[in-house]
Order: structure tokens, then sequence, then C-alpha cells
């Protein structure tokens, strides 16, 4: 999902673009879908920048930096872009996640103390 944030700069104008924008959404929903699940919130969220439309779902002011001004191919790019660090930090926060439960499910599966004890005095 980083390498889909980098890839993005160049719509912004930060490079050269080597596709089109069209084919970096298709990419971008299907590596959505792929990792956080077809019902995911954030799916959706894209889906709606993409028409520009996503401002209150990315918790966009509606104050931007670049002015009230702001057409809406550029306005839908930046919601994108939003999206795009939102999924980021959702997989970073899963991946964060994964070890507590990991080390949770081993600890409970282990042998039980039970099975080495004597319910006898001494034996």
């Amino acid at each position: 999902m980083r390498k889909q944030l980098t890839e993005f700069g160049p719509f912004l104008g930060k490079g050269k673009q080597t596709r089109s924008l069209e084919e970096f959404d298709l990419e971008t929903e299907r590596l959505i879908e792929d990792l956080l699940g077809q019902a995911s919130n954030l799916l959706h969220a894209y889906e709606y920048a993409e028409l520009g439309e996503a401002a209150g779902l990315v918790n966009m002011t509606d104050e931007a930096p670049e002015g009230t001004g702001m057409d809406s191919q550029r306005q839908s790019l930046l919601q994108r872009g939003r999206v795009l660090e939102s999924c980021v930090a959702e997989l970073e926060a899963r991946r964060s996640a994964e070890p507590k439960k990991a080390k949770i499910g081993h600890t409970l599966i282990g042998p039980q103390i039970a099975e080495h004890m004597s319910t006898e005095i001494g034996a």
C-alpha cells in the first residue's frame, strides 16, 4: 500500500506520471479490497474520493491549504491521497496488533501445568 502512496505523487504534480489515473484507481481499488476486504469503509471512501465526495469521510477540513478556489479534480486527488494514507495507517495498526494476538494464542495452546502434576503428595 505504501507503494500506491508513492506512485500517487505524480498525479499531484510530484514527478512524472507513468500510467493513467484510471489504471491507478482500478489497481488501488483491487489492492484495498484484497488487503482490507470488500466491505471495508476505506474501499468505499476511495470510491467516493474518485468522485470528489469523500471530504467528510477522510477528515478534510473546509479550509484546505490550497484555498477555497480548489477545482474538483484537485480536490478528488487530495481525497484519494488521504484515503491511501488511512489505508497505510490501518494496515500498520493491524500489523502491530498481530504479534499480541499470536502471543496470547501461543500461551493458551501449550501444555497445561496439570498434565505434569501428581495428585499425590511426594510422588
